[in-house]
Order: structure tokens, then C-alpha cells, then sequence
């Protein structure tokens, strides 16, 4: 398949599509094949098409009674006709999709990345009063504001590892990759309850930053995680290990 052109835009399926359907007038077929005549990766991708609808045809045939009465024959042979194009377009149409779309560590990345909740927040404790006043604008999605209120906590009291997930989530959700993984890292190489969390968003944070090697690693980790066997999967097609 390597002869064949990688990638076709919109413009030139829809082309190929009416051609092999017959469904262009003269002038537009007339130009077509003087654009196939000069282009032999255009005549080998017509060709694939050509393939593809021959392969649905087939199928469409194969799958008809074998036996009908006469006097509805020709009704069954231009419904078997029409069953036929649609599924055509739709074969056609899937093959274009998935052959225009490209996989990469940041689409998987997104495909599987949904932001920590956080934490239930409750105001009754006094001393952690500004920890869920962060929390609420977390949850309100000013990341920016709960960074900095949890980074003023951090300045004057020791970070525990639960401050320390949340701003690094929190620099993940504003796609500070590198900031999330110094928060991040710590917490996934040690003991902490946060460990799994972390490893999982520092997975997500390695292929947000193109390094899938890295991700595969903390994935490898956390097999008992949900989706992390799945996103393990992912990537070992996209790097064919």
C-alpha cells in the first residue's frame, strides 16, 4: 500500500467517489481523466476505490435471496442496486476517515485525560481554610487562583502530598506540562496515597509532551488503575511495541 497516496483531502474523494458512481457530468469527467492520465498515484488510488466498491458489491450480491419471484425482480435488482451505493458511501467514507486520521501521543492523551474532581469541600475546619478555599475555585476551573492560593500555603507551612497532586493537576488542567511534573513525579517515585492518581496523570502529562516511551512506563505501574491497561494498549500500537 505504500504506492498509494497517504492521504486524500475532502476535495479529491468526493472526486473519485462521483466518478466511480458515475454521477459527473461530462465536462467534470473529461477533466478527471485528463488529471489521471498525468497522475499515477491519482490512477492507483482510483484503483483501491474501484477495489473497495467492488469488494462491497460482492458482498451486497452474495448476500440477496438466491431465488425470487419474477414478477418482483426488478424491483430487488435496483433495491439491491441502491443498498449497494449506500453502503459503498458509507465503506468509502469510514476508509477515508481513518485513513486521513493520523494517531499521536497528544490525541490519546486527550481521548483519555478528564480532570480530578477534587476534594468534597467543607469549610468547618478553621485551619484548612484557605486548602478548600483553593478547592473551590479548582472546582470552578480557576486554576490560576487555586494554584496560587495553594502555593501561598506551601510557602508557609510544609507542602503535604495532597497540596502537592492538586497543584500539580491543577498545572496539568492549564497545560503547564512541566510544572505538573515536578509536583507530579515526586509523588508517583514514593509512597504517597496519592501515588496511583499521580502516576496516571503523570502518564497523561508524558504524552501531552510527545514522550509515549516515558508514559508506557508509569502506565506499567498502575496496572489495577481504570484504563490504564487500555491506554497501555493504545500506545504500544502507536510505538509497535
Amino acid at each position: 500500500m505504500e504506492d498509494y497516496k497517504d492521504h486524500i483531502d475532502q476535495e479529491l474523494f468526493e472526486q473519485i467517489e462521483a466518478y466511480l458512481l458515475d454521477s459527473m457530468t461530462t465536462e467534470e469527467r473529461s477533466r478527471f481523466e485528463t488529471q489521471l492520465a498525468a497522475d499515477p498515484s491519482l490512477q492507483k488510488e482510483l484503483e483501491l476505490q474501484r477495489q473497495l466498491l467492488a469488494i462491497v458489491s460482492v458482498e451486497s450480491f452474495n448476500a440477496a435471496p438466491k431465488s425470487a419471484p419474477i414478477h418482483t425482480a426488478k424491483i430487488r435488482s435496483i433495491s439491491k442496486w441502491y443498498w449497494a451505493a449506500a453502503a459503498v458511501l458509507i465503506f468509502i467514507s469510514g476508509f477515508w476517515f481513518f485513513q486521513n486520521q493520523t494517531a499521536t501521543p497528544q490525541k490519546l492523551a486527550n481521548q483519555y485525560f478528564s480532570p480530578d474532581p477534587g476534594l468534597p469541600v467543607t469549610m468547618s475546619s478553621s485551619s484548612q481554610y484557605q486548602f478548600y478555599d483553593g478547592m473551590v475555585s479548582y472546582k470552578e476551573a480557576d486554576y490560576e487562583k487555586a494554584i496560587a492560593i495553594w502555593k501561598s500555603i506551601a510557602t508557609t507551612n510544609r507542602q503535604s502530598d495532597t497540596l502537592q497532586y492538586f497543584i500539580g493537576v491543577a498545572y496539568l488542567n492549564r497545560d503547564q506540562y512541566n510544572d505538573a511534573l515536578q509536583q507530579l513525579l515526586p509523588l508517583a517515585e514514593g509512597n504517597s496515597k496519592w501515588k496511583e492518581k499521580a502516576s496516571w496523570y503523570l502518564s497523561l502529562t508524558y504524552l501531552k509532551l510527545n514522550q509515549p516511551q516515558k508514559a508506557q512506563k508509569w502506565l506499567q505501574t498502575i496496572p489495577s488503575y481504570p484504563e490504564a491497561p487500555d491506554l497501555l494498549e493504545a500506545i504500544n500500537h502507536l510505538t509497535g511495541d
